[in-house]
């Protein structure tokens, strides 16, 4: 009998492939509860503390890529149609067409580029050229509208095309830029080779107290102006969550991760992140949440990695929990190995 099921688990393990993704994607609850409670005919739904509920671009962006992961183009292609409105796609001509939708619905730098992202993917699984023109229409817009020149760094990427430059100074915010965003957009728009390369400079500079800041401000020669409002909060923490799903094959990450080498200590000594981290003054304060014990889970190891995932597992998400739902679907994701990226961006879920 003991030898008639070590044939069977044999074969099975044949067929699944002993390194291949662990869970059968309907077994994923999360994507379930995101599908049950925060998408709705092609929108991606969030409600305020007061229940009220709204569409963000941003939500859009996540909604796509989980759509993707799931394999479920169905609602990819719902939530795109809704997403080519929002950002007014259609009639894209190099100029700002459809700015104040995307003004109203908070589309940024970040935002524009993982949704040109979640197209590329798209092109790429379903050979669908529609999918590579929206997102080419979006990189130009994106390169054109929300970039700045510093006479030291070159062209750098704002968080957005109004209100992070004056004459004296510029923002930048290191959560806007996915290690694996960017290679996978680089690979299709040359320019953001330049603009993302320039832009670690500025990230690199201003990694000196061992944190993420969720803003960085420069004046133009490139000198990093910390100030007593220079914070690590929410924001930049999911810096971490990015750096940490991105392939170890990426040069950029094996760069980057040891310069937070101090979140990632304080995280395993305290069992917590702190709430907020201050360049200026050197302190940290707090303790942070769900979303904290998300962004560190792909960075952290051993016991600490056991006692986040558990955190994680038992946390109820309400209807108001759609950042921290995200978050940590793209943590547990990654560890749980429902999906995983390569070396150029390239996303790889259990169904392809």
């Amino acid at each position: 009998m003991k030898q008639t099921f070590k044939l069977l688990l044999c074969v099975f393990m044949l067929f699944t492939g002993s390194k291949a993704f662990s869970y059968a994607q309907s077994d994923w609850a999360l994507y379930d509860h995101f599908v049950k409670n925060h998408y709705d005919s092609g929108m991606v739904v969030q409600y305020t503390s007061e229940g009220q509920s709204y569409t963000s671009a941003e939500g859009m962006s996540y909604g796509m890529f989980f759509a993707l992961v799931a394999h479920d183009r169905e609602r990819f292609d719902a939530m795109l149609r809704s997403t080519v409105k929002i950002l007014a796609l259609n009639s894209f001509n190099g100029e700002t067409s459809g700015a104040t939708a995307r003004e109203q619905l908070g589309a940024s730098t970040a935002v524009e580029l993982f949704i040109a992202y979640d197209l590329l993917v798209a092109y790429e699984a379903f050979e669908d050229k529609k999918y590579l023109e929206y997102a080419e229409n979006i990189l130009k817009r994106t390169a054109k509208n929300n970039t700045v020149h510093s006479s030291v760094l070159g062209d750098v990427l704002l968080p957005g095309s109004s209100g992070y430059r004056t004459s004296q100074e510029f923002t930048i915010t290191p959560a806007a830029l996915p290690p694996f965003v960017m290679q996978k957009v680089s690979k299709y728009e040359p320019k953001f080779k330049e603009l993302y390369h320039n832009t670690l400079q500025s990230i690199v500079r201003g990694s000196g107290d061992g944190y993420v800041a969720d803003a960085l401000t420069f004046n133009y020669e490139s000198d990093l102006i910390v100030k007593s409002t220079t914070v690590g909060t929410q924001l930049g923490a999911k810096y971490y969550l990015w750096l940490g799903i991105t392939s170890n094959a990426d040069h950029n990450r094996k760069i980057l991760i040891p310069l937070y080498d101090n979140i990632t200590v304080k995280t395993s000594d305290d069992r917590f992140s702190p709430k907020l981290a201050n360049l200026y003054y050197h302190t940290t304060e707090g303790m942070g949440d769900v979303i904290y014990d998300a962004c560190m889970l792909p960075l952290s190891d051993g016991k600490i990695k056991d006692y986040l995932r558990t955190r994680l597992k038992v946390y109820h998400f309400g209807k108001k929990d759609f950042i921290p739902l995200m978050m940590t679907m793209f943590a547990t994701g990654y560890d749980e190995r429902r999906f995983e990226l390569k070396k150029d961006g390239s996303l790889i879920s259990e169904t392809r």
